[in-house]
């Protein structure tokens, strides 16, 4: 397993159990409802709610949205899986997400090695998961900057990032609906113009459907 997975699966886990121990701090008792003299009132029967989260799409269906070949670029194997855990305070409930990616690599005349890298993620309706990049915030700094785009009429990032004003990277992320993430990521020896055309090379009506 690469860093990135080892460092996206940890993010995953802590998203997650921060939202199942929010779900049981609220339903838990305090101090005050325990002493609080309560009056019995009839009612029609109801029926609870309960947080609902839906099942990811298996990370193999995701894996069929990405390219099997770039021109000129030699492919690497597909690196992903589909995670689920069971929240503690309610055992019926469970939480999932997917994620896959794959590379790509050339190396140039001059001996240095060109990689862009191409994920999908489906947080299974984790908003949690979700909130860092629905923000559509812009900066521009030193080291980068970030400012929102379109891509095929979805809303995205673009993040570049340098040190001392050289390139380091440019990235596409595109968060679709409540709950998928394509993301797309040049080295220095690529052009946005490449990233923008993979990131738009994506079905993305039929990747919605797979949601629904």
């Amino acid at each position: 397993m690469t860093k990135k997975r080892i460092v996206s699966l940890a993010l995953a886990v802590i998203f997650i159990c921060g939202t199942a121990k929010i779900w049981a701090e609220k339903s838990t008792p305090t101090e005050e409802t325990k002493t609080k003299p309560t009056v019995e009132v009839k009612s029609a029967p109801t029926t609870e709610a309960k947080p609902q989260s839906s099942k990811a799409i298996n990370w193999k269906e995701l894996a069929k949205f990405l390219p099997e070949e770039i021109k000129g670029m030699k492919a690497g194997d597909l690196d992903g899986g589909t995670f689920t855990m069971a929240d503690p305070s309610n055992p019926d409930q469970q939480f999932s997400y997917s994620t896959v990616e794959r590379d790509f690599t050339t190396e140039t005349k001059e001996g240095n090695d060109k990689e862009i890298d191409i994920s999908i993620m489906d947080s299974g309706l984790n908003q949690m998961m979700m909130m860092p990049y629905t923000m559509m915030m812009e900066y521009d700094t030193p080291d980068g900057s970030m400012k929102t785009t379109e891509i095929k009429g979805h809303k995205a990032m673009l993040i570049v990032e340098s040190d001392e004003g050289k390139l380091e990277s440019h990235q596409i992320i595109m968060p679709i609906g409540n709950r998928l993430l394509v993301s797309v990521q040049g080295n220095e020896l690529t052009t946005l113009d490449e990233i923008t055309k993979l990131a738009e090379s994506i079905d993305y009506d039929k990747l919605v459907k797979l949601t629904e």
